[in-house]
């Protein structure tokens, strides 16, 4: 072998060993924060659920008589595809109170029929 060859493969050597302790550095890191990931996501959801119990105890009453008034409604099933609005909402979301107000065009061109006219 010549003194190039060894030369060469000595470069070899050192670019694998290189490239080996880079990815295990990475890999170590990755651990790390991975580690650090779970424990912030093991406080995120104990501060959540410390909130939701917290909110479902201040909204205890809102959430009982919501809970009598929907079993009191014939309507008013718990399951969500079968679910209907009472028709006072009805009546609500279609009669607003007040007279459908008719669109002017503005002055300049606009469009009639899907075609542009000019205005005054």
């Amino acid at each position: 072998m010549t003194e190039m060859q060894q030369v060469f493969l000595l470069y070899v050597l050192i670019y694998y060993v290189v490239k080996i302790g880079i990815f295990a550095a990475f890999y170590v890191t990755l651990i790390m924060v991975e580690k650090h990931a779970r424990q912030r996501k093991a406080q995120v959801d104990a501060l959540f659920q410390k909130r939701r119990a917290e909110e479902k105890e201040r909204w205890k009453v809102a959430y009982r008589l919501y809970d009598q008034q929907k079993s009191a409604e014939p309507g008013m099933e718990a399951d969500a595809t079968s679910m209907k609005v009472p028709s006072s909402m009805v009546t609500l979301i279609h009669n607003t109170g007040r007279r459908p107000t008719r669109k002017l065009p503005r002055r300049g061109s606009y469009y009639r029929n899907n075609r542009m006219v000019s205005g005054l």
